[in-house]
């Protein structure tokens, strides 16, 4: 075969390959496959790197992409979150954990929505109903909140630039009674915000951080 055929061949199956990764963005679901490499420790957290383009499209149509060379390390999961659901990464659960990890540390989007994008993914990615809202709730109660740069705390009292975090300070004994709601009670999704509400609002906090989707 001439080298002329052998590179338009290649160029077909280029397309393809492409033209396929198109159509799975277009999906609701997982698309491209999590593969990465662990990192040297620079503290004591574990990093890893992500060797392959990754993302979900979400049942409202968002993508929430990840690019491949991106660097991971497991901050966002609370010791809380270690008790009630388990270690990050280490099972069907990565997927949906490695999603909401990235998007809790670029701070570009929501907080509330990143909280939901991760419920969904959870379930997307196997996990029971049960297990899934168990997640939500570590998450929600003691995952990182942020303010977006067009909020009211810029508008009023901070500079543009200025990084605005805050994680409410809540134990695994404060939400064993949501635990069980959620195992006998099968409450909702609401239901766990206005429990968690009850839990956080209360203590001290920037604007626009205890808000719920």
């Amino acid at each position: 075969m001439s080298l002329a055929a052998w590179t338009r061949r290649l160029g077909c199956a280029g397309a393809i390959v492409c033209a396929g990764a198109a159509f799975a963005q277009q999906q609701v679901g997982f698309y491209g496959r999590v593969l990465v490499e662990w990192l040297a420790p620079q503290t004591n957290m574990l990093r890893m790197r992500l060797l392959d383009d990754f993302g979900y499209r979400d049942q409202r149509g968002k993508n929430w992409s990840i690019r491949r060379a991106t660097e991971v390390d497991t901050s966002a999961y609370s010791d809380v979150y270690r008790v009630l659901v388990a270690e990050p990464f280490a099972t069907r659960r990565r997927r949906a954990e490695l999603l909401h990890q990235v998007y809790s540390a670029n701070l570009v989007e929501p907080w509330p929505q990143v909280r939901l994008m991760f419920y969904e993914t959870a379930l997307a990615a196997g996990s029971s109903e049960t297990e899934a809202k168990i997640m939500y709730l570590a998450a929600y109660a003691t995952g990182p909140r942020w303010a977006l740069p067009d909020s009211s705390c810029y508008q009023r009292c901070h500079r543009p630039g200025e990084t605005l975090v805050w994680r409410p300070k809540v134990e695994e004994t404060d939400l064993y009674p949501v635990v069980e709601a959620i195992e006998f009670n099968k409450i909702s999704i609401d239901d766990i915000h206005h429990a968690v509400a009850q839990l956080t609002d209360g203590l001290p906090h920037p604007p626009e951080m205890i808000g719920k989707p």
